[in-house]
């Protein structure tokens, strides 16, 4: 009997079950955080690397790479549209950015990550 393979969705829930910490840091690409293993596995294993991407490029605005800790959350929209909000931890939004198009998995949304001073995590590596 053959078992069906995960899909991403289940492979990121799985994940996300079993992890506390980061083995090491990975350079996502664009600007100066960098991301851990939990991190990087997500978007390497849905194809979001576009997700680590926009959360480096809002450290380009000064009050956004002020707050040293930051929760985005992605959250589901009409269709395909998602939105990326972050909040300063105490619920406070400081950005938020309009996706007309994603293929994030939905079954995920919403779905969570936490930047910690130069860390971009998921909020179980904490």
């Amino acid at each position: 009997m053959e078992t069906a393979e995960k899909t991403p969705a289940e492979k990121v829930r799985e994940y996300q079950a079993h992890t506390t910490g980061t083995r090491e840091y990975h350079k996502t690409g664009l600007g100066p955080l960098v991301c851990t293993d939990g991190a990087k596995f997500v978007a390497d294993t849905v194809g979001a690397h576009w997700l680590l991407d926009l959360v480096q490029s809002h450290q380009m605005t000064p009050h956004v790479r002020a707050c040293a800790f930051q929760a985005w959350t992605l959250e589901a929209r009409e269709e395909d549209a998602v939105l990326a909000v972050a909040t300063d931890g105490q619920d406070d939004e400081i950005v938020h950015q309009e996706i007309p198009y994603s293929d994030f998995p939905r079954e995920l949304l919403p779905f969570r990550l936490w930047v910690e001073g130069p860390v971009i995590l998921l909020p179980e590596e904490h």
